[in-house]
């Protein structure tokens, strides 16, 4: 199923099944770390092959930054809580099921060496496919 934006996921699942990452307290909510974080934890969504529909997105309250990510299904919410080793939690309102997980530098270390390298956008690819062309041509010929 489809990863949905987090507005239009939660107009459509007012009771969803909510998963959440506690980052350290250090994080900035708009770091690039923060942002990396979030698309680690979405790649290994994807892995997972939800079978509903499910979202993302970056939360800062009172504390620590969290990342926050809701699914439509509690099946999936279950194989991904399982998967991060979250705990149930009773600290968030309007959710079906809640649990919680902290993701600290060894928790995103074991995830990055867990998940497989990222595909390349069509861009990337095409850019990484001209490279070694471009460096060919850059070279000064010997002889």
């Amino acid at each position: 199923m489809p990863r949905l934006s987090w507005s239009d996921f939660v107009r459509g699942h007012p009771r969803a099944h909510l998963v959440a990452a506690v980052l350290a307290e250090t994080e900035e909510i708009g770091s690039p770390e923060v942002k990396a974080n979030r698309n680690l934890l979405v790649r290994r969504i994807g892995q997972l092959k939800p079978s509903g529909a499910y979202a993302v997105t970056i939360v800062r309250g009172v504390g620590p930054p969290e990342i926050h990510c809701a699914f439509a299904n509690e099946a999936d919410a279950a194989a991904f809580a399982s998967a991060m080793d979250a705990k149930d939690v009773e600290r968030y309102a309007r959710y079906a099921s809640q649990r919680l997980f902290r993701f600290d530098y060894a928790a995103e270390s074991a995830l990055h060496r867990a998940l497989p390298p990222p595909r390349l956008s069509a861009k990337r690819s095409r850019e990484a496919a001209e490279k070694p062309r471009q460096l060919a041509k850059a070279r000064p010929k010997r002889g």
